[in-house]
C-alpha cells in the first residue's frame, strides 16, 4: 500500500522560517544592545579608580502614565583626577527611566544629601579616559532580569519558530509508504521523546525564571512599605524553583539512559491485530524489574484562536501491560505484545486536528526512574490478527491482573459479585479537592475585596461557583462505591456515597449488551491515562454504569467477560481480531457521537460565556472612556 503525501507545507514552512527570524532577530537585540551592554559596561568599570566628587545638582525626574510612574535620577558632579577638574552627569551604569524598586528614589536621595551638606561622594573614574565617570558601578540584578524577559521570550520564540518552520520546510518523498517517508520511522529505530522533553522543559523552566527573576528583588521594597500581601508573589520564583528540579530530573534520566531507541515486529503495528517490539535498556539485567507498558490511540485537536489556542489531546483506545524482562545487548531489554480492535485510526502528520499512536515505558528504579514515551506508527496494513494464537513461550507477555484497588470479584451466594471500593480513584479526587479549594477560597477573597477593588460584580460568583462543582466532584469521586452482583436473574446494582445508598435491578431478560468505553482521563507531563467504564444497556436502551476506573481495555474486556458469564450473555463475535475492548455491539459508536454532541455544546457555552465576559469588559471601558473624556 502507497500514499502520496501532500508537500504543500513547505511554503508555510518558509513562512514560519521567516516570522521566527523576526523575534529572533528582536531578542538578539534585546541580548546586544540592553543586557550585553550593561554587562560589558558594568566589567570595563570594575578596573576604574575612585575618586571625591562635589555634587552640582540632583534630580529626580518622573515621567507618568496611564498605568505606571517610572524614575529616573539625575545629577551633576565635579571630581578632581590626576591634577585636572573633570564635569560628568552619569549616575548609573544605565541611563533610562524605569520603576524597577527603588535603586533611582536611593541614589537621588545619596546625591541630594551630599549636595545638602556640601559633602563629597565618590564616584568612578575611566583611567584611560577621565571625562568618562560614573556615580554608582553596581550591577542592577533586577533590571538585568528584567532586560532577560525580552531575550529569552522573544529569542526562544522566535528561535522554537524558526526550528518547526525549518522541520516543515524540509520536502518528503512522494509515492512511498506514509511510514517509510517519516525519517522518524523509516528505519525502524524510533527514538523516544526525552531529549526533546528535556530541552522543553530547560527552555519552559528558563523563561518562568527569567518572567519571575525581577519578583526577587521586588517583594523586600514591597515588604519594607508594609505590602504584607506581597508575600504572594514569592510563589512564582518557588514555582520556577521546581521548575528546575524537573528540567533537571529530566536531564538525569537522559544521562542514564540515553536514546533508547524502540523496534516494532511487525513494522509497522497493524490495525486489528499486532503491535509489538521491544527496547534495549543501559541497565545490568534485574530479574524482578517490573516495567509498564501503555499503549495509546490518542486524537490531538486544538480549539480557540489566537492566544486562547489550546491543544488537546483525547484517548480513544488505551491499553496497559507489564513488558517481558530479559537480558540483552546492552543489560535488559524489555519486549510488549499488544493486540489492537479493528476500526480505530491510523497514525496521521501532525496538523491541527490528527491521531496518533503512542508507546509509554515506565519502571520505577533506584535513582532515576524510567519514563520513556514514543509516537509510533500503526497502520491498516491488511495484515492478518494473529490474536487467536498463543505467542511462543519465549515471547509470552504477563497476563495483567486486575488490581485489587480498583476491583475485586468474588463469588456471591447467587452469582458474581463485582466491588469497586472507596478511594479507587485517589488522585483523581485529591487533584479536584485541590482545584476546588483554590477556585473557592479564590471567591470567597474576591467576594470580600469587591467594595475595594474595581471588578465585574460576577467574578466572585464566577469563581465560587467553579469552585463548589469541583468539590462536589471530588466528594463523590473519593466517598462511592459500587457493588454488582450479576447471576442469570439479572444485575442488582447498588451504588453508596457517603452513606446515602442507591438501589436498581436490571432482569436478565431486559439486558441487551455490555459496553466499554473510555471513562475519563488525565494528562501530566505529556502522558495520557485512560479509564474504562462499563455499561449495561437494557431494551429500553438505557445504560446504566456497573464498572468504572478499569486500567486499560484489557482489564476492562477481562471485567465484562466474567460478568458475561455470570449474566448468561454470548460472548460477540468479532472475526480473526480481538475481542473489542472499545465497543461491544454496532451501536457502540452512539455514545462516542453522544460525547462529542456533549463536548460541542460546551464548547459553545464556552465561547458564550467568553463573549459575554468579553462585551463586559468593552462594555466597562467605554463608559469608563467616556467619563473621562466629559
Amino acid at each position: 500500500m502507497t500514499v502520496a503525501l501532500n508537500t504543500g507545507s513547505r511554503g508555510s514552512g518558509r513562512l514560519l522560517v521567516v516570522f521566527g527570524l523576526v523575534f529572533l532577530l528582536v531578542g538578539a537585540g534585546f541580548g546586544v544592545f540592553g543586557l550585553g551592554a550593561s554587562v560589558l559596561d558594568w566589567a570595563r568599570m570594575r578596573s576604574w579608580a575612585p575618586a571625591p566628587a562635589e555634587v552640582l545638582a540632583a534630580n529626580l525626574e518622573r515621567h507618568r502614565s496611564d498605568k505606571s510612574t517610572t524614575y529616573r535620577a539625575t545629577a551633576t558632579y565635579r571630581y578632581q583626577f590626576q591634577g585636572r577638574s573633570y564635569t560628568s552627569g552619569r549616575v548609573g551604569i544605565g541611563t533610562s527611566a524605569d520603576n524597577l524598586g527603588d535603586w533611582h528614589q536611593r541614589q537621588h536621595q545619596r546625591l541630594s544629601d551630599a549636595l545638602r551638606r556640601h559633602a563629597p561622594v565618590t564616584v568612578w573614574v575611566n583611567p584611560s579616559d577621565p571625562t568618562e565617570a560614573v556615580a554608582n558601578r553596581d550591577l542592577r540584578w533586577g533590571l538585568l532580569g528584567f532586560e532577560l524577559i525580552f531575550v529569552v521570550v522573544f529569542g526562544g520564540f522566535g528561535g522554537a519558530i524558526v526550528w518547526f518552520g525549518m522541520r516543515r520546510s524540509r520536502p518528503r518523498p512522494a509515492g512511498v509508504d506514509p511510514w517509510l517517508a517519516n525519517p522518524a520511522w523509516a528505519q525502524n529505530r524510533i527514538r523516544s521523546d526525552a531529549r526533546t522533553g528535556m530541552w522543553v522543559a530547560w527552555g519552559f523552566a528558563l523563561i518562568w525564571n527569567a518572567l519571575s527573576a525581577p519578583v526577587v528583588f521586588i517583594i523586600p521594597g514591597e515588604l519594607a512599605k508594609g505590602n504584607a500581601p506581597a508575600w504572594v508573589m514569592a510563589l512564582f520564583p518557588l514555582v520556577g524553583a521546581g521548575l528546575l528540579l524537573y528540567a533537571l530530573r529530566h536531564t538525569l534520566q537522559w544521562r542514564r539512559f540515553g536514546l533508547t531507541p524502540l523496534t516494532l515486529t511487525p513494522f509497522p503495528g497493524s490495525l486489528g491485530g499486532q503491535v509489538a517490539g521491544g527496547l534495549d535498556l543501559r541497565l545490568p539485567f534485574r530479574p524482578g524489574l517490573r516495567a509498564h507498558c501503555t499503549l495509546s490511540c490518542l486524537h490531538v485537536y486544538t480549539t480557540g484562536s489566537g492566544k486562547s489556542r489550546r491543544t488537546h489531546e483525547r484517548a480513544l483506545w488505551q491499553d496497559q501491560q507489564l513488558a517481558h524482562v530479559e537480558p540483552g545487548s546492552r543489560g535488559t531489554r524489555l519486549s510488549f505484545d499488544f493486540r489492537t480492535p479493528p476500526g480505530l485510526p491510523a497514525s496521521e502528520d501532525p496538523s491541527g486536528d490528527y491521531h496518533k499512536w503512542t508507546l509509554q515505558v515506565e519502571a520505577q528504579l533506584p535513582g532515576v526512574d524510567l519514563a520513556r514515551s514514543y509516537t509510533i506508527p500503526v497502520f491498516d496494513t491488511g495484515e492478518a490478527s494473529e490474536a487467536g494464537r498463543a505467542p511462543p513461550p519465549q515471547q509470552a507477555m504477563p497476563v495483567a491482573s486486575l488490581p485489587a484497588d480498583i476491583v475485586r470479584i468474588r463469588p456471591a451466594a447467587e452469582g458474581t459479585q463485582f466491588f469497586y471500593p472507596l478511594f479507587r480513584s485517589l488522585s483523581v479526587s485529591m487533584g479536584l479537592l485541590a482545584m476546588g479549594a483554590l477556585f473557592t477560597g479564590a471567591g470567597a477573597f474576591l467576594f470580600r475585596m469587591r467594595h475595594d477593588q474595581h471588578m465585574p460584580f460576577f467574578f466572585p460568583y464566577v469563581f465560587g461557583g467553579v469552585g463548589a462543582l469541583l468539590l462536589l466532584g471530588g466528594l463523590y469521586s473519593l466517598g462511592n462505591s459500587l457493588t454488582v452482583n450479576a447471576s442469570r436473574r439479572g444485575a442488582s446494582i447498588r451504588r453508596r456515597v457517603f452513606g446515602l445508598t442507591m438501589e436498581r435491578f436490571v432482569a436478565r431478560e431486559d439486558v441487551e449488551a455490555l459496553e466499554s468505553t473510555v471513562g475519563w482521563q488525565t494528562s501530566s507531563g505529556g502522558r495520557t491515562r485512560a479509564r474504562y467504564r462499563l455499561k449495561l444497556r437494557d431494551i429500553d436502551g438505557r445504560r446504566i454504569t456497573v464498572g468504572d476506573s478499569l486500567p486499560g481495555a484489557s482489564a476492562a474486556e477481562a471485567v465484562m467477560a466474567q460478568m458475561r458469564d455470570a449474566l448468561g450473555l454470548e460472548a460477540p463475535v468479532s472475526g480473526a481480531s480481538a475481542p473489542l475492548p472499545l465497543r461491544e455491539s454496532a451501536a457502540a459508536p452512539e455514545p462516542a457521537a453522544a460525547q462529542r454532541r456533549a463536548g460541542r455544546r460546551i464548547r459553545w457555552v464556552v465561547r458564550l460565556v467568553s463573549l459575554a465576559v468579553f462585551a463586559y469588559f468593552a462594555w466597562d471601558f467605554l463608559s469608563q472612556f467616556v467619563k473621562a473624556w466629559h
